[in-house]
């Protein structure tokens, strides 16, 4: 008995969402994007908090240079000897020795 033929069958293309190197392109666009995405949000915070510690580090500054202006004052009465203490905290303030 002879067996009768598989028909050929008809030439099927594969969904365009099937394909495997669709799917690996996919998957390599949304890794990307998560990778700049994260990059992106890691420089901002660092970014944000460099700023807000220099913020600080220059109030502090000012705060010191009142309380010690204000120490001047207090203490003399006028003002022709303050340019030494105002040299000295632009040094301090600047990170220049005097």
């Amino acid at each position: 008995m002879k067996r009768p033929r598989p028909r050929p069958r008809p030439h099927t293309r594969i969904p365009l969402r099937k394909r495997l190197l669709v799917r690996l392109l996919i998957a390599s666009v949304l890794i990307a994007v998560c990778s700049v995405a994260a990059t992106a949000w890691l420089a901002v915070t660092t970014t944000t908090r460099a700023l807000r510690e220099e913020q600080g580090q220059a109030l502090a500054d000012d705060m010191d240079i009142l309380a010690r202006l204000s120490g001047y004052a207090a203490t003399h009465p006028d003002w022709s000897g303050v340019p030494a203490t105002v040299r000295a905290l632009s040094a301090q303030t600047a990170g220049v020795s005097p």
